[in-house]
This record gives C-alpha cells, sequence and structure tokens, in this order.
C-alpha cells in the first residue's frame, strides 16, 4: 500500500525536478566550439562516445567548451549541475 505509493512519489520528484533545468547548447552540431546556456552552475561535463567511452571531462567549465580536440560523430554529454545531471546529445562536425 503507502510503500508503494511512497516510492512512486520519490521516483516522480526526481523527474519533475530533472524537468524544470533548462539546458541549451548552440551551435548543436559544433565544428570547434559551442555555447551552454544554463541559471546553474555548470561543476563538469562528461563526453560520451557512442560506445559508451568517456573521452573528455571538463571540471568548472566556462560557457564557451571547446571541442576541437573531438573527433567528428556523436556525443553524449553528461551535464553535473548543483543539483541535477543533464544529459545533452552533441553533434560534432
Amino acid at each position: 500500500g503507502s510503500k508503494v505509493i511512497t516510492i512512486f512519489n520519490q521516483t516522480a520528484g526526481i523527474s519533475s525536478n530533472t524537468a524544470l533545468v533548462n539546458v541549451n547548447i548552440y551551435p548543436n552540431p559544433a565544428k570547434t566550439t559551442f555555447t551552454i546556456d544554463t541559471d546553474e552552475k555548470i561543476e563538469s561535463i562528461v563526453f560520451i562516445n557512442l560506445m559508451g567511452e568517456t573521452v573528455k571531462t571538463i571540471i568548472s567549465p566556462t560557457k564557451t567548451i571547446d571541442v576541437s580536440d573531438l573527433a567528428k560523430g556523436i556525443y553524449v554529454m553528461q551535464i553535473q549541475l548543483k543539483n541535477s545531471i543533464v544529459n545533452q546529445k552533441l553533434i560534432k562536425e
């Protein structure tokens, strides 16, 4: 009874909090750099290729991110904010 409802509410709370975080990335696709806009402080960004390998990690990044060292392809960025993690897809040209 109540335990199932409590677990469900916790899950729903996590989902709704994540949805409130607004992260904009442009340009995407990116050639050498892109800009990341968010209201929260970005603590780190991890770039993961489609094989699941971490290829780049940036701690305390600025708003302009240099990706000139990445090979062309599609990456998932795990963006660690103060209270949440946002996953965004980046296409590198």
